[in-house]
């Protein structure tokens, strides 16, 4: 799709109306903080808390979520205007990637006397941000919402949460990255202009929804069509090929499980909500890209087995309610069956030996800058270092190594999502999330 309808987690209308300000006094940090949260939002639920064997307990409901990313935003909207934008000479915020001059150094000498032995002498911004946005905002707020929101007795201690924390915080700084100078160089500049636009088009898609819904409804009535409305829903497929799958070869839990990720896609992410929508770039996004990514971390289930089940839905969909979807698949599977096997057995080799913690900790403590992105191996040299390219970018990284053990599992092609850092010689890839295969690469975003 060229273009993708994130879930919106709290609305223009439900933010300003929590935010305590009129429209008029809504200034850039506001908006700042307001897409933040929606992008925040979004990626817990479906990069973190959607990995079904990463710490079940910290689950909870797409609600909690959004209430969460909320406090989360809040309380990073008050550390940033009582510190980094009021109390502090640094500004990191909107110049995260600039280096320190010989008087901010001095400043920091001075003044950030725990970062200073942290960090001996190596400070950068991004090290100074990192610190107190974890400890001073992430973890205070992750804390207070599973002890007090949601119920759960959680510390310090807790391993789960402080991978939680480490995730949280690397989103908000790659936000940072992204949207820092556009909006935090000026926090205090008014934006109502912005919030006005944002209310104008969520109201204007309000009444668009509106009137459609009642436009098809019409529609489907004049044609005596009224059972596809409910009927062919992708919840009411899903149920009812699984009400009449009889394949003793097929454990049920493991279809449904598979099935669910085809659910999750067309309803929140594709941009449409009828399956017979779905067209071949569509089925190669969500193959490709989409359950790559979901079965990289869910290692109970076999890519085989889940394409399968996938082979038996498309088929039944076309036998039983003439939805041809069946041929596009086969040809998608037949051309990349065995580089999808490859990557994915890769990814999950790597993860399943790679200390993450180890990176994490590398990556959070680093003096040199970090680049983040999507990189295509684009050669492996004898001696095993990497030559990458950033898709978007177009940027070439040269002598990427990586641990030697692992330099087998990839080939030329492969897409990594990963961070860099760089070295006396080149460059150490570090946070390694996924890989994906090469026909993945109009999807990645």
């Amino acid at each position: 799709m060229s273009e993708k309808f994130e879930k919106t987690y709290i609305s223009i209308h439900e933010f300003i109306d929590s935010w305590e300000k009129e429209v008029y006094e809504l200034n850039q940090l506001d908006y700042f903080i307001y897409l933040m949260i929606n992008r925040l939002g979004f990626q817990i639920e479906h990069d973190f808390l959607n990995a079904k064997n990463r710490n079940p307990y910290l689950q909870v409901d797409p609600d909690d979520i959004g209430t969460l990313a909320f406090n989360i935003g809040d309380s990073f909207e008050t550390f940033l205007e009582s510190n980094c934008l009021t109390n502090c000479d640094l500004q990191c915020p909107s110049k995260l990637d600039k280096k320190l001059t010989p008087k901010e150094q001095k400043y920091v000498e001075k003044n950030l006397h725990i970062v200073h032995i942290i960090y001996e002498e190596n400070w950068n911004r991004r090290q100074f941000l990192v610190t107190d946005i974890l400890n001073y905002v992430v973890l205070d707020t992750l804390f207070d919402f599973y002890n007090y929101d949601i119920g759960i007795n959680v510390d310090e201690s807790d391993f789960g949460l402080l991978k939680f924390a480490d995730f949280i915080t690397d989103i908000l700084v790659k936000f940072i990255y992204s949207n820092g100078q556009n909006y935090l160089e000026n926090a205090k500049e008014n934006a109502t202009r912005l919030f006005d636009k944002l209310k104008l088009e969520e109201d204007a898609e309000w009444d668009e929804d509106s009137n459609s819904d009642i436009t098809d409804m019409d529609d489907e009535i004049e044609n005596g069509e009224i059972w596809k409305l409910g009927n062919n829903s992708i919840q009411n497929l899903t149920d009812e090929f699984l009400s009449n799958l009889n394949d003793e070869n097929i454990d049920p839990e493991f279809a449904e499980k598979s099935l669910e990720y085809l659910h999750n896609y067309i309803n929140n992410y594709s941009g449409f909500t009828n399956i017979e929508d779905i067209n071949k770039e569509d089925l190669e996004e969500f193959i490709t890209f989409w359950l790559i990514r979901e079965l990289t971390l869910d290692t109970q289930i076999d890519l085989s087995d889940s394409l399968n089940i996938f082979s038996q839905f498309f088929s039944w969909l076309e036998f039983s309610k003439d939805i041809p979807i069946s041929n596009m698949y086969s040809d998608i599977i037949k051309h990349h069956i065995i580089e999808l096997n490859f990557v994915l057995n890769s990814a999950r080799t790597y993860l399943q030996n790679y200390s993450v913690v180890s990176g994490l900790l590398e990556a959070n403590t680093s003096d040199t800058e970090l680049i983040d992105g999507y990189f295509e191996i684009t050669s492996i040299n004898k001696d095993g270092f990497l030559r990458l390219q950033d898709i978007h970018l177009k940027k070439i990284y040269y002598n990427v190594i990586i641990d030697k053990k692992f330099v087998v599992l990839f080939e030329k092609g492969f897409i990594f999502e990963a961070t860099l850092k760089p070295t006396g010689y080149g460059w150490r890839l570090l946070n390694l999330e996924y890989v994906f295969p090469r026909i993945a690469k109009p999807y990645l975003h």
